[in-house]
């Protein structure tokens, strides 16, 4: 994926916005690497779409998970949990027993 990124000249200097710009793709390029690798990983569409979820709302509960992927809370959490244990997202437990991964 490539971005181009047009800025006017004067606002800043046309090497600074290329500079800017290639940075963007660095990076765009290395969360399309991480999204591949962690799909490779992934057992079956739900897990692959949970964790895809995890890269648009990265703090998400399962029942957050849930809603958006159109799966029982249940499921979602179970898809969690064995994202946590591939080491593919980061379970945070609260006290009030509401796990964001």
């Amino acid at each position: 994926m490539r971005l181009e990124v047009k800025i006017p000249n004067g606002i800043i200097g046309l090497d600074d916005s290329q500079q800017m710009a290639e940075k963007l793709n660095v990076l765009l390029d290395q969360a399309e690497q991480i999204a591949r690798t962690g799909l490779a990983k992934c057992d079956g569409h739900s897990e692959r779409l949970v964790y895809l979820m995890t890269f648009r709302y990265p703090n998400i509960t399962a029942v957050q998970a849930a809603e958006h992927v159109d799966i029982a809370a249940s499921t979602a959490r179970r898809t969690l949990n064995a994202l946590a244990e591939k080491e593919l997202v980061l379970k945070i437990q609260h006290k009030k027993k509401c796990r964001i991964f």
